[in-house]
């Protein structure tokens, strides 16, 4: 009777060993496979995240995919302005305006090589027309009626270049003077102007309560037998003289 008691008891602890070490492996089979899908979200599919048809990892993609040309937009510096001065080919091309007193006047100038020879290349070429010469350096000068005394103005080693356009201003430093007739208002009279220390009047007529334009610098006037010495004539300046009887 207590043999077989003993065996009943073995028979039964086995039994409970058997079973309580099955549960351990299902449990323990259990917590892997969920630590292993942890952060996974709830629709994933293995197979398919193989296969490549997992929506959520093909995301990247196909943003990328919807914006091709941001890369492009990131490097591309636009495009370059032309040099509207370049106009090809073998001439050079002059386009010079002249100015006095703040307004674009009518002159003329002469282009000269600017070597030993001084050579003349053009003469009479008319200001403010683009004029054809071949590349070179020069020197020119520009003379003008609607200044008195006709001046010139001269620019030295002027570079042009083979297929390009130089624009240069050309601005003479002048100034406008009046003389006129106080007392009895403005009576116009003939009247001669020289620079001082010249000993020939200036070509050309001039007359009192006409404005005159001038060369920066002092000058002496006559009218009949009245001298006025002492004009000063500033670039850019305008100015009224009267002229009295000593």
């Amino acid at each position: 009777m207590m043999k077989k008691s003993k065996f009943v008891l073995s028979l039964l602890l086995g039994f409970i060993c058997l079973t309580g070490c099955g549960g351990a492996d299902v449990s323990s089979e259990s917590s892997l496979k969920e630590r292993s899908l942890a952060g996974t979200p709830d629709n994933y599919d293995p197979m398919a995240a193989i296969l490549g048809d997992n929506p959520d990892l093909d995301l990247a993609a196909v943003e990328a995919e919807e914006n091709p040309q941001q890369q492009d937009q990131m490097v591309d510096s636009g495009p370059v302005e032309s040099d509207k001065d370049y106009i090809g080919g073998t001439m050079a091309v002059f386009l010079p305006t002249v100015t006095a007193n703040g307004e674009e006047i009518r002159a003329t100038y002469k282009v000269m090589t600017a070597d030993a020879n001084a050579t003349v290349v053009m003469d009479n070429v008319k200001s403010g027309v683009e004029t054809e010469i071949a590349p070179g350096t020069y020197d020119i000068t520009f003379t003008t009626n609607k200044i008195a005394g006709n001046p010139e103005l001269a620019l030295r080693g002027i570079e042009l270049s083979q297929g390009r356009r130089l624009t240069r201003n050309v601005k003479f430093p002048v100034g406008e003077i009046t003389l006129d007739t106080p007392g009895n208002g403005c009576k116009r009279g003939a009247i001669k102007i020289r620079q001082k220390g010249a000993t020939d009047w200036m070509p050309g007529k001039f007359s009192t309560c006409t404005p005159i334009k001038l060369m920066a610098g002092e000058y002496e006037a006559k009218q009949g037998s009245i001298e006025i010495s002492g004009i000063q004539v500033y670039d850019g300046g305008t100015r009224t003289v009267s002229i009295r009887k000593q």
